[in-house]
Parts: structure tokens; C-alpha cells; sequence
């Protein structure tokens, strides 16, 4: 049995007990050790096998690197835990297996398997006799649980090239160019280390097992899939603009997972987490001068629809919804958010990641239905109630100062502009006046602000940056806005 007391290497008779596997031995690889097993080709050495045992068994949450060079006499076992009755992506990591042999006969009656046809953008059924194919995800749900998953057959040990499909004519973002692909390896992989061909989006997306409800993504730089670990025997979606193009996920990307991996730090990337009936969801808000405003496939990451009673959050941007939003700073500093949920109820918004933008930025959420804005640096929980029939598009982010504020008296303030219009948020229970200038100082526009509700001023102006001058019985705020 491997304990991984010392370290990852093989060879090292305190990784094992009772001490370093041979021909003979039954070798069992469990979930839960400090370190697992990476067997490494030395340069000077081409032996193909630098190990040979007679049976393996890994368990659910063990792992291996290396299996290229470990020879296994019998088939190996890989197990995976089906721990609810909700659905799991899985992946084999063996070759050759069918339904039938991965889960057991007591099981085949308990099992819905399918598998996704972007063609069509459905989901079709798979038996008992079919294969699963190596580098393919499938589908599968217990009506009982918890199950296990055996995969028996020899471990998949050659990179794995998947061809994707872009044939789907409904022109649904959500169904059309998405590819349900799966990990190959004993271990998990890093979606980093993935060879891309140019259509492919840079996002991937993870059903979450833990239970979220929702798929978890990374794009590379951010997201709620951890530095973009795809767990050992779990499928995942990848999406592309053309079809034929490609995916090789190659032996380098095999990794341990939980591992230390240590990626650069993202400046100006904003999580929002919704929490709610015992559910999970997250969006996240990444400024990066690289990015446009529209949706770009090497940044953006779409949001795929979670279990209908679970909050569902994302970014509305570019015409979609979003889970992941990167575009440039200047004139992108209001950010629309929606929120929608199948069952009614108290939910909270946690922002974390403030500390990643500069001390000088305010980051604040507004709520339309409410009329209420939240300093998310002094408060980062936001708690409301929310009906089923409430606006899917409820909340706001500001991310540029929202005052420029002479006199405290008028913090309550706040000025922005969206879509070609200068929006004042007035919280401070006085009537006012409102002039917007250009940066040439001409008058463009004069009017009244209400004392209790939101003004709403559009302009049919050229893309640029104007001012925005408030003035009440208590002073006068000056704020420049840039309309596009």
C-alpha cells in the first residue's frame, strides 16, 4: 500500500508499507496520502518499464504519474465514487471498457448514462454494451447512491488528440460548439497545460461534484475551478468556433491533485459568490487591457445553466451571459450582473479579491430592485430576498469612483453612465440640479434630480469623456463618466 510519507518517488521504501512493490506484488494506491507516486523516465535511461507489479488497485482520490513506465501484469482498477443521486461527468482512464463492466450488474438498472451530440445539442443514451471512449466525458446518474465506478482495463498512458464538433445550426450559444470531453489520465490534469487549436474557447467548464449546483470554469487566468485542475476520471466541456478543430491533452499535463500549484496572481479580478438554498454559484469580473468589451473566446468564459434550484449568477455582457467577463478599464467601470433562482428565498452575494485592485478604486453593488448601493469594501456580504419573478437583471458593480464629492454631505451621491445614458443615484433625500458638460466645458444638458428616486439622462453624444455636475443644498459633486 502506498503512504507517500516521504515523497512522490517510487523507489523509496517510506512511501510504502510494508516496503517498495515487486513482481509479485498486489499494489494498492489510497485516497488521502501527502504525497502520491510519480514514476520519471531518467534521461540517460530507455527502459520502458521501470516497474513491475502484478495487480493495481487506486482508489477514489488516489493518483498516478508515470504509468507509461509501470508495468502491470493484470488489468488495473480505478475506482470513482458516485456519492449522490445528482448527475457526475466521468471520464475512463482505462482502455476498452464498457458501461457494463465499469458499473456492476446489481448497478445497471440504477444507471442513466449518456452522452452530449453537439449536432443536435441533446443528450443521447448510452447502454450497457458501449464503449467509453478514451478522452470522452459522459453523463451519469444514480437512482441510488452512493455507487462506485470500476475502471478495469489497462491505464491510458499515450497523449490524447479529440477532434471537436461545430455543426450545431440553432445558433445557441449554449448548445452550439460545445464538446464534452474527458480527463484520459489516473491523475488529474491541468487545463493549462492542454494544446488548444485557434477556434477553441480558452474556457473550460467542470460540473462541480461537491455539490454547487453549477459548473465551476477557469480561462486561464481566473475562475472557480482552481488554477484549472480537471479532478482524474472527470469529463468536462470545451467549446469551438470551427469544427475539426482540436484538443491534445498531453502526458505534461498530468499533475497530483490536492497539489501546491502556485500561478501568477490576476490584478483586478473580482469573485462574486451567490449563496443560497443550499447552494453555490460565482461570477467573476476581470479588467485586463488585452480584452475588449465584446465577447472574446480567449478570455470570456460563457455561463452554462446549473440545477434550476440552485442561484445562478453571471455577467451581462456583450449580448450574453457570462461567468467569466474580462474587458479593458476605461469606460467598462459599470458591470450589469444577473441573478435568477427557480425557488424563492434569502440569498447573499460574497465579493472577495478587492484586495487585488488598487486602495484607490471603489468597488461598490447596487441593487436596482432596492435602490441600494453597498460600499463592498467596507462590507464585502450583501443579504436580500429575492421572488421568482424578480428582474434577472437586479445588480450592478461600480468599479470607478462613483463621486468626486466637495462636501461629505453629499455622499450619497453616485454617478456613472450606461449605454449611451448618465445615470445619478440619489440617496440623499434632496431635489437637485444636474449639468453635463464636455471636455471643452459646453453645456450639453440641464436638469432636475428627484430627491427619492434614480435620474436617468440620455445622450446622443460621440464616445468620449463628460462631466457630470451635481449640485443640492449641501454642495456639489463633479464626476467625469466616460459614454460609449
Amino acid at each position: 500500500t502506498w503512504t507517500g510519507l516521504v515523497s512522490n518517488d517510487w523507489f523509496i521504501a517510506g512511501n510504502w508499507n510494508p516496503g517498495i512493490p515487486c513482481e509479485t506484488t498486489s499494489v494498492t494506491i489510497p485516497a488521502g496520502a501527502p504525497n502520491y507516486p510519480t514514476l520519471e523516465q531518467p534521461t540517460s535511461n530507455s527502459v520502458a518499464c521501470l516497474a513491475t507489479i502484478t495487480n493495481l488497485t487506486i482508489a477514489d482520490g488516489g493518483s498516478l504519474i508515470g504509468q507509461q513506465y509501470l508495468c502491470v501484469l493484470n488489468d488495473a482498477v480505478v475506482e470513482r465514487s458516485i456519492v449522490n443521486s445528482n448527475f457526475h461527468l466521468i471520464s475512463s482512464p482505462v482502455d476498452a471498457v464498457t458501461f457494463g463492466d465499469v458499473f456492476l450488474p446489481a448497478y445497471w438498472f440504477e444507471v442513466w448514462a449518456r452522452e452530449y451530440n453537439e449536432p443536435s445539442g441533446d443528450w443521447m443514451n448510452r447502454f450497457i454494451a458501449d464503449n467509453l471512449n478514451v478522452g470522452q466525458g459522459y453523463s451519469v446518474q444514480m437512482t441510488t447512491a452512493p455507487q462506485t465506478a470500476t475502471f478495469t482495463g489497462m491505464l491510458n498512458s499515450n497523449p490524447i488528440a479529440m477532434t471537436l464538433s461545430n455543426m450545431n445550426t440553432s445558433g445557441d450559444v449554449n448548445r452550439a460548439g460545445w464538446n464534452l470531453l474527458g480527463n484520459p489520465f489516473p491523475s488529474a490534469i491541468d487545463w493549462d497545460g492542454v494544446i488548444r487549436g485557434a477556434g477553441v474557447d480558452a474556457q473550460v467548464a467542470v460540473w462541480d461534484q461537491a455539490g454547487a449546483g453549477n459548473y465551476i470554469y477557469w480561462n486561464g487566468s481566473v475562475g472557480s475551478l482552481t488554477n484549472g485542475i480537471i479532478p482524474a476520471q472527470n469529463g468536462f466541456f470545451t467549446k469551438t468556433a470551427v469544427n475539426g478543430d482540436f484538443v491534445i491533452i498531453p502526458l505534461t499535463a498530468q499533475l497530483h491533485s490536492p497539489m501546491a500549484l502556485y500561478k501568477e496572481t490576476v490584478a483586478n479580478a473580482l469573485e462574486l459568490r451567490a449563496n443560497g438554498n443550499n447552494y453555490y454559484d460565482a461570477a467573476f469580473v476581470h479588467f485586463n487591457s488585452n480584452a475588449t468589451a465584446d465577447f472574446d473566446n480567449q478570455y470570456d468564459a460563457f455561463k452554462l445553466e446549473g440545477l434550476a434550484t440552485a442561484p445562478q449568477l453571471y455577467n451581462m455582457a456583450a449580448g450574453y451571459n457570462l461567468s467569466i467577463n474580462e474587458l479593458p478599464f476605461e469606460g467598462n467601470e459599470v458591470v450589469n450582473l444577473g441573478f435568477k433562482c427557480g425557488v424563492a428565498g434569502t440569498y447573499s452575494l460574497n465579493a472577495s479579491g478587492m484586495e487585488s485592485f488598487s486602495s484607490s478604486t471603489p468597488i461598490l453593488l447596487e441593487d436596482l430592485k432596492l435602490n441600494v448601493i453597498q460600499d463592498l469594501r467596507l462590507n464585502p456580504v450583501y443579504s436580500f430576498n429575492y421572488a421568482t419573478n424578480d428582474s434577472e437583471a437586479r445588480f450592478k458593480l461600480h468599479f470607478k469612483a462613483a463621486t468626486g464629492i466637495a462636501d461629505p454631505a453629499n455622499s450619497g451621491i453616485f454617478v456613472y453612465s450606461y449605454e449611451h445614458t448618465v445615470v445619478i443615484n440619489n440617496t440623499t433625500n434632496l431635489n437637485g440640479e444636474i449639468r453635463i458638460f464636455d471636455m471643452t466645458g459646453r453645456e450639453l444638458k440641464d436638469a432636475s434630480m428627484s430627491a427619492t428616486s434614480e435620474t436617468r439622462l440620455p445622450l446622443q453624444v460621440a464616445v468620449g469623456t463628460y462631466i457630470v455636475k451635481v449640485t443640492t443644498a449641501r454642495g456639489t459633486v463633479n464626476q467625469k463618466v466616460f459614454v460609449k
